[in-house]
């Protein structure tokens, strides 16, 4: 009965790791949620938060794709390691 346990064990630890895959990916909704959407950044010249838009800077969608991409292979490079 005891070695039932260890063929358990990686199927919950890989529904686990896709769990918490899963749930970081709520951040971005609720972190967009907190600040309202609103653009903050900063003015260096001025030393003072603004609006981004305002300031013509916008965000490349391909750096956040590259962002995600890596960030996903760091992950899964951890989980392999014993």
């Amino acid at each position: 009965m005891g070695w039932t346990k260890h063929f358990q064990w990686p199927c919950r630890l890989d529904q686990y790791a896709i769990a918490k895959f899963a749930k970081s990916f709520q951040m971005i909704p609720r972190t967009l949620a907190e600040n309202v959407g609103f653009n903050a950044g900063i003015d260096l010249e001025e030393g003072v938060c603004k609006d981004i838009s305002t300031l013509c800077i916008w965000d490349l969608h391909v750096t956040k794709l590259f962002a995600l991409k890596y960030a996903t292979d760091v992950a899964c490079t951890v989980l392999r390691v014993d």
